[in-house]
């Protein structure tokens, strides 16, 4: 919540800061793993550019060949677009570190990049009423569930409205003909983990914490 820790100037190639966010290995927050263990899982035949992008190993990660290949239609288009310089620096939202070399042209860009690809983003609250259903599978589907220990969340509900439950800070679940039924219990969806603080909240905790998130919007923001 603000103010935020912000990140270093000096870690900046232009001195710009970001909102400092923390990485949780998924494993420990206990959400549902079979998102990762595809992401991690899965292996992929290079093809014709294995040459090009993967030093001309035939099979490669998954998460390696999109990552790699996806940043390498990106550099192209920008190239073709002639995109360079400052321009560049601004399409990536200046999330680069200094350059170890300032008077070398050459010298390639050094990207931010996350500590891992399984870890979980605790990302800044504000806003964060609007943002429901929550977990990464969408399968909580409001903040006074998320707050709740996961054997007392809904194994199922229904999404598709945009009417917001202003109690319980996520949407109205009433069931409708035009939506679509969550089931939390299929594997994928699961509900589990997140179970903060390890002492479970009483309801009247609960309705406090929320309030706390509805009065966080009035909090005075980083220059």
């Amino acid at each position: 919540m603000p103010p935020f820790d912000m990140t270093r100037k000096e870690d900046n190639i232009r001195g710009k800061q970001f909102i400092k966010t923390t990485q949780i290995p998924y494993q420990s927050v206990g959400t549902d793993p079979l998102y990762v263990q595809s992401l991690t899982g899965r292996f992929v035949q290079t093809g014709a550019l294995g040459p090009m992008l993967f030093g001309g190993r035939p099979v490669v990660p998954g998460a390696e060949f999109f990552a790699t290949a996806t940043a390498a239609v990106l550099k192209k288009g920008l190239a073709d677009a002639q995109v360079s310089g400052e321009q560049l620096l601004a399409y990536h939202d200046y999330r680069f570190y200094p350059k170890q070399n300032p008077n070398d042209p050459n010298e390639p860009l050094r990207p931010y990049r996350p500590a891992s690809l399984t870890s979980l983003k605790a990302g800044p609250l504000l806003g964060i009423w609007a943002t429901a259903p929550f977990l990464h599978n969408g399968s909580v589907p409001n903040l006074y569930e998320l707050l709740s220990p996961p054997e007392q969340r809904s194994s199922t509900f229904w999404v598709g409205s945009t009417e917001l439950d202003t109690l319980k800070l996520g949407f109205v679940v009433t069931e409708r003909a035009d939506l679509f039924k969550f089931d939390a219990r299929l594997p994928g969806n699961h509900n589990s983990g997140h179970a903060y603080p390890k002492r479970p909240y009483s309801h009247e905790q609960r309705l406090d914490v929320i309030e706390f998130l509805k009065d966080a919007q009035r909090f005075p923001q980083n220059p």
